[in-house]
């Protein structure tokens, strides 16, 4: 007992308190019953009657929901041309290509190749792509593609991303790199070990040009759906949605130069992240 108190001692000044505690909230209550005002009067804080709960507040993941959402709505669809093309690492990338309207950022609506691809990384796991596809910051040291990428900020789940890619080149025209402003999103299902890494373009540029001659291009969606093959083999399967406006402008007449680069963008970024993905294994 709380020495050198006797525990009746404190047991009889612990009830007195409670006794006189009861008094004071009837005589209390009492008085506040004479004013008269309506029972659903109150002058507790709104914050303090609410229903919430009692752990912290769950977050805001209403943007990246959206993304995630679009994104398995597009891989979901295979139409329009379909080829096949050997990946210089080896194996086939199978191809469907569709026009689709793509616009945002600034940059006017219009119908471009919408591209759907499917193919094979040899000894890398899910894992290991998805670690490489989802640290934009590090894409130019293996994508030669991309020329500067860094990051502009979160919001509602999603990661602000700014990069510069250089256009392709063709002996009739050569196109100034373009710049993106997009939101990065990620998710992992573990009922089908699938991870899935989408950018879409922000309605507007969150911060300067990395260049004045860059121009602003729209990501309307790039999905990449990552996940196990069949067989069992320690291989990732890889499916992929492409869809880019890249803001041709007054040269719209020349577009079909970019088009006709548009598979070989493609094979050549599956190839470069293999090789990265290889790297990283090791």
């Amino acid at each position: 007992h709380p020495w050198p108190l006797t525990a009746r001692y404190v047991a009889k000044q612990g009830f007195s308190s409670a006794v006189d505690f009861a008094k004071a909230l009837r005589a209390q209550s009492l008085q506040q019953a004479g004013r008269g005002w309506n029972a659903t009067r109150t002058t507790m804080p709104r914050w303090m009657l609410e229903d919430r709960p009692c752990g912290a507040e769950p977050p805001d993941v209403e943007l990246k929901s959206s993304v995630l959402e679009h994104a398995r709505a597009s891989l979901a669809t295979k139409s329009g041309t379909e080829s096949e093309k050997t990946l210089p690492t080896g194996g086939t990338m199978k191809i469907w290509r569709r026009s689709a309207d793509c616009g945002a950022c600034g940059v006017a609506s219009g119908s471009v190749p919408l591209w759907r691809t499917e193919f094979r990384i040899a000894n890398a796991s899910p894992e290991e792509v998805f670690n490489v596809l989802v640290a934009k910051g590090a894409e130019p040291k293996w994508n030669s593609r991309v020329l500067r990428s860094n990051f502009t900020g979160f919001h509602g789940g999603a990661r602000g991303v700014h990069e510069e890619f250089q256009s392709p080149k063709t002996l009739f025209y050569t196109w100034p790199p373009r710049e993106l402003w997009e939101w990065q999103v990620a998710n992992y299902s573990r009922a089908t070990h699938t991870f899935l890494v989408a950018v879409t373009s922000q309605n507007s540029p969150a911060t300067p040009q990395f260049s004045s001659k860059a121009v602003t291009a729209a990501q309307c969606m790039a999905a990449f759906e990552l996940s196990l093959p069949a067989d069992g083999a320690d291989d990732t399967l890889v499916a992929v949605t492409q869809h880019l406006n890249p803001n041709v402008g007054a040269a719209a007449h020349l577009s079909f130069l970019w088009i006709s680069e548009g598979e070989r963008l493609l094979a050549d970024f599956a190839a470069a992240l293999a090789t990265q993905a290889a790297q990283l294994r090791s």
